[in-house]
């Protein structure tokens, strides 16, 4: 018995960081589909109800969103310290990132997304960014 429990856990667990992998993927290919131009790969991450925050304060759809990275002006965009954290059918995910691009170099922003499974596909349906304090 004590070994079923024990298998049953360590199973669970695998899968949990297989969700976490998964999610952390979707945030670096969002990030790649900007520098790509990928519009494509970011119509899947986001959800049709998606709302966007921004870190100028502004407020976009899936279809501004969408239309941005088309339009492109992002050269290079890295994330770090990328933070997962599972709820049941919804995550909510942490992290930093660089930005470089048309009219912005090194941006740094904090953001945070979440994310929803369903129909058993996760998608992005909120985002929030905002600049990163300088150093003190």
């Amino acid at each position: 018995m004590k070994t079923v429990l024990l298998t049953m856990i360590i199973a669970v667990g695998a899968v949990q960081a297989t969700v976490e992998d998964t999610l952390a993927g979707m945030e670096r290919a969002w990030c790649a589909a900007l520098v790509k131009k990928d519009a494509a790969a970011l119509e899947s991450i986001l959800a049709d109800d998606f709302t966007g925050v921004g870190s100028g304060g502004t407020t976009s759809t899936k279809a501004a969103q969408l239309s941005d990275v088309k339009a492109g002006g992002v050269r290079s965009c890295v994330h770090d310290n990328i933070k997962v954290r599972l709820y049941g059918d919804t995550a909510v995910l942490t992290g930093h990132t660089v930005l470089t691009g048309t009219g912005f170099n090194n941006r740094q922003v904090l953001w945070t997304d979440t994310f929803v499974k369903r129909n058993g596909r996760w998608q992005c349906v909120a985002s929030h960014s905002t600049l990163a304090a300088g150093p003190k």
